[in-house]
């Protein structure tokens, strides 16, 4: 698509620049939908400069990662905030839960965006890093059985 084609029912010039901009916001947090809002875009045009144009794609790509990781810091620093007190000085349950349910909630947004890297690993066998169990049998069924008979 050249610099001066409107996207189909965008209303929204494509431009290196809003590009840029949207991506950056990407990268420091923020949905796509939010960046786009703020700046004036709908995240479905942005999605069609993204399948337009490779640059434009492996620039949402890096800045969706540098996202993910800032969101991933920002966990740690969620969970070691000074809780809100009560007039008695106690803790309000409601905030520890509230806290609770946002770090669970970027925690699952986080497993499913990029499960290799922030999901929960279970491996069995087979995993890169864990080689697949094998099973060397040289001796048949019924000579296990004897065996385990004490025979």
């Amino acid at each position: 698509m050249a610099k001066t084609e409107r996207p189909k029912g965008s209303g929204l010039l494509y431009t290196d620049e809003l590009a840029a901009e949207i991506c950056r916001r990407i990268g420091e947090g923020e949905s796509l939908r939010s960046a786009c809002t703020a700046e004036g875009a709908k995240p479905s045009t942005f999605v069609g400069w993204c399948n337009d144009r490779p640059d434009v794609a492996e620039q949402y790509t890096r800045a969706r990662n540098t996202g993910r990781a800032l969101r991933f810091e920002q966990l740690r620093e969620i969970a070691s905030q000074e809780p809100e007190r009560d007039s008695n000085g106690k803790i309000d349950p409601g905030w520890v839960q509230w806290k609770k349910l946002h770090i669970d909630t970027e925690k699952w947004s986080l497993s499913k965006e990029e499960p290799k890297k922030y999901g929960d690993k279970l491996a069995i066998g087979g995993a890169e890093d864990l080689p697949a169990m094998k099973v060397d049998a040289t001796i048949s069924p019924s000579e296990a059985y004897k065996k385990m008979l004490g025979g």
